[in-house]
Formats: C-alpha cells, structure tokens, sequence
C-alpha cells in the first residue's frame, strides 16, 4: 500500500470538511433534521478521514496499542461508512418530505441495530474482518453481508427518490446523483481493491457536492418559513408551461385573522404562526407536490394532479392538521385557513393561474367572514 497517497487523500479530504463547516455553520446550526443529519454525515466523514491513516499506519505493524489501533480503529470506519448513508436516507427523506410507513422506518431501524450488533460481536467473533497474529487486517465473509448493509441505505434512497419523483413530478426534482456517484465510486473502488483508501475522501466529495446544489436552493427559500418563495413559481413555470404532459393543480391557502394576531400577539408570534403553518402544509402535502409562500400570510401548493378527489384529499389533510395543532394544549395561538384551488393550464402563464386562484380565493375570504363558524372551508 502507499502510505502517501493514504494521507494526502485523507489530509484533503479533512480540509474539505473543514471548509464546509466553516462556510456553512449557520445553517447547520438550524435546529431541524435536515441540518442535523448533515452535521452528522460531515461528522461521520471527518471520523473517516482521521481514522483511516492510522489504521493503515499500524496495520501489519507488531506491538498490542498497534493491534488495538487496527480493531478499533476498523470498527469505527465501518460505522461511520454505515451512518453517513443512514443519514444521507434521513436527510433525502426530510427534505422531499417522504413519508414513511412504521413497518419501513422498522425495518430501516432493525437495518441499523443489526449493523452496530454485528460491529460489536465482530470484537470477539470475527465476521467483517479479523486481525491476524501480525496485526494484519483481514476481511471475513461477513464484510460483503455488512456491504448489504451498508449499499441497501443507499439503494433504499434511491427509490425513495423515484417514487418521490413518479408522485411529485418535476416539483420534486433534487440532484442526487451529485452524491451518490462519488460516495459509490470510492465505496466500489475500495471495495475491489485491496489496500487503497478512498471511501472516506470520496464522501467528503459527495457531501460537498450535495451542500453545493442545497447552497443553489437556497436562492428560492422563504428565510423564515425555509419553503420555496415567490420566485421558485418562475422555476415551475419554466418547466411546466407548454408541457402538456403533466397535469398540475394549485392550492391557495390564507390563514384567518392573521393581522389580528400580529396585532395582539407581536410579531414574534405571528412568525411563529407562519413557520407553523408552513411546516404543517408541507408535511400535509407531501411527496405529491412543493409549497410556496405566496405572500405574507398566503401559501401555494402546486401538486402533481388535476384529480378533484386528490386535491380535495390535501385540504382535507391540511384541515385535520390545523385541528390538531389547535388541540394541542402547549400552543399559544390557534390557526385556521380559506382554501382554493384551480388546475394549471399549461398553455397560459403563471400569472393566468394565480389570478384565478386568487379571485376565487377572495370568494372563499368573503364567504368566511359572511358565514363564520359555519363556513365549509375553514379549517
């Protein structure tokens, strides 16, 4: 092996982490999942990346610390090599909003056990890998079962994607080859052959990469709400307009008496209320469409389907969440939203369908307040 090219890989590869968090450290300092599962996949990366010189460096070397360097310091990278794709999953998941089903987040749960389970038996039963009398590392059979493991993360994203994508259409659009070309790249490589370590740089690469194309998305984030803003509707005209082929819809929601609570409650509150409000539409719509903040108190969501019964299903969704929160006895404000909707003409702008939706939202908002508490729509 050359020990060089082992630490000149590795060496770029922490620097590489390094700049990452220096240049991105207010954002992964945002208390949501997606924030910290990148922190901890640069984590896992940089544990790598340190981990992998010494362990090479001892490797065949006789002495008990370097016999304990080499176990240890294995054990550790096959963790980290399983984490950062599990959290890779976690992060793809959060950020398309995918909803899971309890048996799938029960098998990706037992998926991870088992791989800890198997590190840890490996200390006294070699499985993955043994070291020999001369401190050799040695892989076992058990390496390729752990790589199931391991890749099964990985592929598992990869559907995820693609049924996101077959739900969403072209609003659920997100560069995941970026990351995953040079993570299975150095994964493969390392994996054929013997004795070259390039699993951990090539991570450090996918990572920046991934941050890269998030750093690009950012453009079109509402800053409070952290959902797509005003500007991402010049995006989705783009592709939209003139393709017949999909069959969009939107749905205007405007949340009730909103001025009343910047009033009465500050402003502080109210922004509590939109970022509420936007987490539960998102969530509410899923991996069938985006959200957008549309304005101060008014949301979009451009949703893959024309079907009446679908977009009637969203409302419904959005409705029961809003319900919920306001049952929640530990929130300080209740919310309550108009809906309208209206299908996307792909042969007219943007700006043909947002003046219907809003027309009829203004509808929607005299009906409200004419009916009250007996209004159809309210949530």
């Amino acid at each position: 092996m050359n020990l060089t090219a082992i630490y000149v890989a590795n060496s770029f590869g922490i620097m590489l982490i390094g700049i990452l968090l220096i240049s991105n450290w207010s954002r992964l300092r945002e208390k949501n999942i997606e924030s910290s599962c990148l922190l901890l996949m640069m984590i896992s990366a940089f544990m790598g990346c340190v981990i992998d010189p010494f362990v090479f460096a001892c490797d065949g070397q006789p002495g008990t610390l370097n016999r304990f360097v080499v176990q240890a310091g294995n054990s550790l990278l096959y963790a980290a090599d399983m984490f950062g794709s599990f959290f890779w999953l976690i992060f793809l998941k959060s950020h398309l909003k995918i909803k899971l089903s309890l048996t799938h987040k029960y098998i990706l749960n037992c998926a991870l056990m088992l791989g800890i389970a198997i590190i840890l038996v490996n200390f006294f039963l070699p499985i993955i890998f043994e070291i020999s009398d001369s401190n050799t590392y040695i892989r076992r059979a058990g390496y390729w079962f752990f790589c199931v493991i391991d890749y099964g993360f990985m592929i598992d994203s990869i559907v995820l994607y693609l049924i996101c994508r077959h739900r969403g259409g072209y609003m659920k659009n997100f560069p995941i080859i970026v990351y995953l070309l040079p993570l299975l790249a150095g994964n493969v490589a390392q994996s054929l052959i013997y004795g070259i370590s390039t699993i951990s740089s090539c991570f450090t690469i996918s990572i920046a990469g991934l941050m890269a194309s998030l750093q690009r998305e950012r453009i079109y984030r509402d800053k409070l709400t952290g959902i797509y803003n005003f500007a991402y509707l010049d995006v989705l005209e783009g592709q939209y307009i003139g393709n017949t082929r999909h069959n969009v819809s939107g749905i205007m929601i405007n949340l009730n008496g909103f001025k009343k609570m910047n009033k009465e409650l500050g402003r502080s509150t109210a922004n509590n209320a939109l970022k509420d409000a936007a987490k539960i539409i998102a969530h509410s719509i899923g991996e069938l469409g985006t959200v957008v903040r549309y304005a101060s108190d008014e949301f979009i969501a451009i949703v893959n389907t024309q079907d009446e019964m679908a977009i009637n299903m969203c409302i419904a969704s959005i409705k029961s969440a809003f319900s919920e929160f306001n049952r929640d006895p530990r929130n300080s404000y209740k919310m309550s939203a108009c809906f309208s909707s209206c299908n996307i003409n792909p042969e007219n702008d943007i700006s043909a369908f947002l003046d219907e939706i809003s027309k009829r939202m203004l509808e929607e908002k005299a009906d409200f307040y004419s009916q009250g508490e007996n209004n159809r729509r309210r949530a």
